[in-house]
């Protein structure tokens, strides 16, 4: 992915600008769309840039059923707003932005927009599944023919089965499932809805620097990785396929395999979303398409799956979250990994 690339964190008043520049930027009357998966989930924003000056955007918000992970809970005063997918939202929602909230399960969507809702925030509740393929195709569907189309992704999923000391892969194939070839399933199904416009359509994928190819001990595939003319989707897939199957057969964690230490199976699914974003980048740039692709690591956050434990809250991140989601166009790059470190953003492959 691009080359090393700096913004620093919005200073001041965080909650309302990345809104009051992007609308300078793009004169917008938006849609915006939120989805995820179960836990941090998809989310999926779409921009509609006409001008108008009476703009709104229409949020979309998937994941707020809750990650599934054993003794889902905080600890003491570690007990915050855990939902990336949800504290974005709010932080779009605070600007008078509308909000459509979808879940699995739509009593637990509408418990998750209850809180906004009694603030006064403007929220619905819609039912996806991204783990579906069918509930995918009706996502899509629905978005094309009633909404008629979008301009941002921001694909958030990410389910983990350990706990912050253990690396199990027992449930290795649905962390694959959800994290990489949910994220990818739903983007190859939204692509041909995006609009096109002079302000660049944008995909930002949620990833981690556990993703990142250092941590992958295997030179050869480190080395496939890093070829873009050897990196394919087949590749890529045929890299999760080894891994399964390694794990099915137990050898995975055999020396000289050479998969990352650490969350061994969400690691693996990281490495493949940032790969396969690196290749979408590429695709799109080839095909002449306005549409850039990107990718985030907020860091350690306090959400369910890291059982309230981490260095910053999902409001932390949400505040740097709506500011790359809405990067005006001259600072919008593709091919990007941002990680966060204090107190800028940084790519790095």
């Amino acid at each position: 992915m691009g080359g090393l690339s700096v913004i620093a964190p919005p200073a001041g008043d965080t909650a309302s600008r990345p809104h009051r520049r992007a609308r300078r930027a793009f004169l917008v009357s938006n849609y915006l769309i939120l989805g995820a998966a179960s836990g941090c989930g998809f989310l999926t924003l779409s921009l509609r840039l006409v001008p108008s000056v009476d703009g709104f955007l229409l949020i979309l918000l998937h994941a707020l059923t809750r990650v599934v992970v054993e003794g889902d809970g905080g600890r003491g005063d570690r007990r915050e707003p855990r939902h990336r997918a949800r504290a974005l939202a709010a932080r779009l929602a605070e600007r008078g932005l509308t909000v459509v909230l979808t879940a699995r399960d739509a009593a637990r969507g509408e418990a998750a927009a209850a809180p906004l809702l009694e603030r006064g925030l403007a929220v619905a509740v819609r039912r996806l599944d991204v783990a579906d393929a069918a509930s995918v195709a009706e996502f899509a569907a629905w978005l094309r023919d009633d909404v008629g189309g979008l301009d941002i992704l921001v694909n958030n999923a990410a389910v983990s089965f350990n706990e912050i000391d253990t690396n199990s892969v027992e449930h290795a194939e649905t962390v694959l499932r959800t994290n990489f070839y949910g994220a990818k399933m739903l983007t190859e199904a939204l692509l041909p809805l995006f609009r096109q416009s002079p302000a660049t359509s944008r995909i930002l994928n949620i990833s981690s620097q556990l993703g990142l190819l250092n941590k992958l001990r295997d030179p050869s595939l480190r080395s496939l990785l890093l070829d873009e003319d050897r990196l394919t989707e087949s590749a890529i897939e045929g890299m999760v396929a080894r891994f399964l199957s390694e794990v099915k057969d137990g050898t995975w964690s055999d020396p000289g395999r050479g998969w990352p230490k650490v969350w061994t199976d969400y690691a693996v699914s990281k490495l493949a979303l940032n790969a396969y974003s690196r290749l979408l980048a590429r695709r799109l740039q080839a095909r002449g398409q306005r549409v850039s692709v990107n990718c985030f690591c907020p860091g350690f956050t306090r959400t369910d799956m890291t059982k309230g434990w981490g260095k910053r809250t999902a409001d932390e991140v949400a505040d740097v979250g709506a500011r790359l989601a809405l990067l005006p166009p001259d600072e919008l790059p593709t091919g990007t990994f941002f990680r966060w470190c204090t107190p800028q953003l940084y790519s790095k492959l």
